[in-house]
């Protein structure tokens, strides 16, 4: 619970309600069994007031556990909320390459480990009625028969003393497991994202699933095997545990010990009662091992991705300075993340500038770092070396999240979100229709209640729309990464005599990465990147419009 406080201290007042209906939930359980040993040590205990104690505490512990169970839900709840909400705005936050490159170890924290833990706490309640229905009635019967609970509370030491032992093991499985789970994760993620290549490719479908899919599986598997064989060994020994005492207890009894066999007899049904509330107190601790090994997830994640944020508050000017130009690059180098034994990738340097509201294409071959370029000009990869400038003001961590505000880009893997709140309403209201008929996307798609009726399209279609999306973005900036490349050459006209212009009269500047020689009259300037982003005065080609 001390790794668990920081995440509900904040609700102490609700859990603590939550824990004291448990624990009521918990004694009237054990008055349940008391009530049901008392008729068992007499038939005289048998009648009116017994039933109705009966039925009465059943019924109170039954509402006060779905209570407990209601108020332990609803600081899961509040927990998880939370939880979910700060590691995802860490991650908004962050470093984008960063972010980008240990995606697979991400996403199954923000899911399948705030999910272990959301199972965990709700499990309290549970574990409150069980260890309290345990502890009440092991110490009335030990009022009743101090030697002969005694005997068994050796039994159920022995069993806490087996369930402790494994906790060790349960855990290193457990990360062991969560491991190979995030590998298989990555790996199932890959086979979605890439299924046009294996569709197309028999020998590479079958070597990915039955050496890279089933490799993963196999090693998870094993790992989850040993896990609940481990845990499903130590339930069944601890129920042995318990019948082998019993039996040794009554055989000692006639041999050896001097036990009341009557008494024996009313005490022994009771310890089996206990037996089911044992099992769930064992399993929530095993339970536990797991999710502290999700917290640990948790945890590091917040930790590296805190390491990644980018600290920014200051917002970038946007009145234009004096002979100053709109955008400027001046020796800009990166470099790819990559790990300690592999050669670095480097590009650059490249020292270029651009002009407002004017139409820019950016061509090379490639190899000549286009995408990489576009994510530099964004804000979205950082430089290792070199200045950014906008309206001569040098962007730097203090203002980068005010600098990508500027941009609304398209990349081939740009994912369409079917919400618009972020957007004005009256903005929305007057352009979104016409915005849709100028893609041709009027019978597919509409605006309604702030959000696009469907994004489940073709591929072609959802550009479209994500262009569409793009456009309501209303930025100063647009930057387009191969649009065109996809689409029939019907809506490539579109895009480069209708809508780059028409962005143009908007007074946007527009930046386009794209090979299509045959609209290059659209540019006002045509910019060729060389092998490695780098760019010679010669190749700047300033081109008047047709």
């Amino acid at each position: 619970m001390k790794k668990l406080y920081p995440l509900i201290k904040n609700r102490l007042g609700l859990f603590t309600v939550g824990a004291i209906t448990g624990i009521l939930s918990g004694i009237c359980t054990s008055q349940v069994i008391s009530m049901i040993k008392s008729g068992l040590d007499s038939v005289d205990n048998i009648n009116g007031t017994f039933i109705f104690q009966i039925i009465g505490f059943s019924l109170l512990a039954t509402a006060l556990g779905i209570a407990s169970g209601y108020f332990i839900a609803r600081i899961t709840a509040i927990v998880i909320r939370n939880l979910t909400q700060s590691l995802s705005e860490k991650v908004l936050k962050a470093n984008y390459e960063y972010v980008e490159s240990n995606s697979e170890r991400i996403v199954p924290v923000l899911t399948r480990d705030i999910t272990m833990l959301s199972e965990f706490i709700n499990r309290f309640p549970q574990f409150l009625v069980s260890t309290t229905t345990v502890a009440v009635t092991l110490f009335l019967l030990f009022k009743t028969d101090w030697q002969l609970t005694s005997f068994f509370m050796v039994a159920f030491l022995l069993q806490i003393i087996m369930v402790a032992s494994t906790l060790p093991l349960v855990r290193k499985l457990t990360r062991r497991s969560t491991k190979f789970n995030n590998f298989l994760f990555r790996d199932l993620a890959s086979l979605v994202s890439g299924l046009k290549e294996l569709s197309l490719n028999q020998r590479r479908r079958n070597e990915y699933i039955s050496g890279v899919i089933t490799d993963n599986l196999h090693n998870w598997n094993h790992s989850e095997v040993k896990r609940k064989v481990l845990l499903e060994s130590t339930d069944r020994l601890s129920d042995l545990l318990v019948f082998i005492f019993s039996g040794l207890l009554m055989f000692m009894g006639v041999t050896i010990l001097p036990i009341d066999f009557n008494q024996f007899k009313v005490i022994l049904p009771t310890i089996l009662f206990l037996i089911p509330f044992t099992v769930k107190i064992a399993s929530f601790f095993r339970l536990r091992s797991s999710a502290m090994v999700s917290l640990e997830q948790i945890h590091q994640l917040g930790i590296d991705v805190d390491k990644q944020k980018i600290e920014s508050s200051k917002e970038l000017s946007l009145e234009s300075e004096q002979n100053e130009p709109y955008l400027f690059f001046e020796d800009i180098e990166f470099q790819y993340q990559t790990s300690q034994h592999e050669k670095p990738i480097s590009f650059g340097p490249l020292k270029i500038s651009f002009e407002k509201n004017k139409i820019t294409f950016i061509v090379g071959g490639n190899g000549s770092g286009k995408t990489t370029f576009s994510k530099i000009l964004t804000g979205l990869y950082q430089p290792k070396h070199g200045s950014i400038y906008y309206q001569g003001q040098q962007v730097d961590q203090t203002n980068l999240l005010s600098y990508r505000d500027l941009f609304s880009a398209y990349y081939a893997d740009s994912h369409v979100f079917e919400h618009l709140s972020h957007i004005d309403a009256d903005f929305l209201e007057d352009h979104a229709e016409n915005y849709i008929n100028m893609l041709e996307m009027k019978s597919k798609v509409e605006v309604e209640d702030h959000k696009f009726s469907s994004t489940k399209l073709s591929y072609g279609q959802r550009s479209r729309l994500a262009l569409i999306a793009n456009m309501l973005d209303n930025k100063e900036i647009y930057v387009f990464d191969e649009w065109a490349a996809n689409q029939d050459p019907y809506f490539k006209g579109i895009f480069y005599h209708e809508i780059l212009p028409f962005l143009k009269e908007k007074g946007k500047t527009v930046i386009v990465i794209s090979h299509d020689e045959k609209y290059f009259s659209v540019a006002d300037e045509i910019i060729e990147l060389e092998e490695g982003m780098t760019v010679s005065e010669t190749k700047i080609v300033q081109h008047e419009l047709a």
